[in-house]
């Protein structure tokens, strides 16, 4: 071993003192320092120590192959499916009403009840109507008995012919008064005009209703269930009445059938949002279904352009729309290539879309592509088939 000069180890004290205080300076002033005084080194003397030291690297052959499997590139909508949500709807609120004000005498229904053409839903107390019509009716009258008098007196040459048309007059316009209270009598009763339910009682018995002011509130109820969902104004051009659609109710698998019969002509007030109704088909076997339900809604991707698509799964090393994926060297079977490919969009099942890159029917590796890297060998294995419980009903 070579004798070390005192300059050496004093430059080493300093380096390991600087080490010790985090410092990186010290072992850059060491370096420089300490090659000249270094003399030959131990690999130097003796060059197959560091070739035994270092482990040989696993060549290609000693490699064990990498099990995959492969599948081919489909062919999917561009367009993805449009889903929403929103409620159940009536077709329409009904909000009856009294012609004129007066004392509610009875209410005859309770929310959730049911009603139908023509049910007797609610009254006034008619007292202060009847002595209307009464008072009328005495008016009436008199009216008809001054007109037979002035009639009687102008023929006899007593009154002026103006006396007996005035007299005509007043009998007129109180004969006019009492049939406007007799309508009035007609109009203190409410009756159901549509089948539906009762939603809301805006007012109860007692209580004074002026005219014209709703005392319930009727969901009316038709052949088809109503749906309305919101969907956001970017994609407005997507729907139009008679489009169809897939509706599933909350808590349920099914998909009911649908079709928009409606679409509201501007945005829903603090939203970006455009309200479309929906009709679900009728379905003579089910109850009828309650209104606010929430349900999801489904529309269908508009026929058109198509994508090459394939599962996310197959995708490596993504950024922003980039991505690739390994592919078999088609020079050698059991040897992979990475390929480049970019990303249109990802649908909500899985899929990738893919811009460029692909074609429909290239194969791609889609499981073990954890262990590959250029080097690496595989062999192709066979996907193992789903079990019982995790197939698609």
């Amino acid at each position: 071993m070579t004798k070390t000069s005192p300059s050496f180890n004093a430059t080493l004290s300093r380096g390991l003192a600087a080490l010790r205080r985090g410092s990186m300076v010290g072992l850059v002033a060491l370096a420089p320092a300490t090659l000249p005084a270094c003399s030959t080194s131990r690999a130097d003397a003796d060059p197959s120590a560091t070739h035994a030291a270092t482990p040989a690297k696993a060549t290609r052959a000693e490699r064990p192959a990498v099990p995959v499997t492969v599948l081919a590139v489909t062919e999917a909508p561009s367009d993805l499916p449009l889903v929403t949500t929103g409620r159940v709807a009536h077709a329409r609120d009904v909000k009856p009403a009294f012609k004129t004000g007066g004392v509610l005498r009875e209410l005859l229904v309770d929310e959730g009840d049911r009603v139908v053409p023509g049910q007797l839903l609610a009254r006034l107390d008619p007292r202060e109507l009847d002595a209307g019509i009464a008072q009328a009716r005495a008016a009436l009258g008199k009216a008809q008995r001054d007109l037979a008098l002035a009639e009687k007196l102008t023929a006899d040459a007593v009154l002026p012919g103006t006396t007996r048309d005035d007299a005509k007059t007043a009998a007129t316009v109180a004969r006019a008064q009492l049939a406007g209270l007799a309508f009035n009598k007609e109009t203190m009763t409410l009756t159901a005009t549509t089948s539906g339910v009762v939603i809301k009682r805006l007012a109860e018995p007692g209580e004074i209703v002026g005219p014209g002011m709703p005392v319930l509130v009727i969901g009316e109820v038709g052949d088809e269930t109503r749906v309305e969902v919101g969907v956001p104004a970017r994609l407005f051009s997507r729907i139009a009445p008679g489009a169809e659609a897939s509706v599933r109710l909350d808590g349920d698998t099914r998909e009911h059938a649908a079709s928009i019969v409606e679409v509201a002509p501007t945005l829903t007030p603090g939203t970006d949002r455009v309200l479309v109704t929906l009709a679900l088909r009728p379905d003579p076997t089910s109850a009828p279904l309650p209104r606010g339900l929430s349900v999801t809604a489904t529309f269908p991707p508009r026929a058109g352009k198509t994508l090459p698509a394939l599962p996310i799964r197959a995708l490596v090393e993504g950024e922003g729309r980039e991505a690739s994926v390994w592919m078999q060297d088609p020079q050698a079977a059991n040897r992979v290539v990475r390929h480049l490919v970019t990303v249109a969009a990802i649908r909500p099942d899985g899929l990738a879309l893919i811009a460029s890159g692909l074609s429909v029917g290239d194969e791609v590796i889609d499981a073990g592509t954890g262990w590959l890297d250029a080097d690496a060998t595989i062999t192709r294995a066979t996907p193992p088939a789903p079990r019982a419980t995790e197939a698609k009903p």
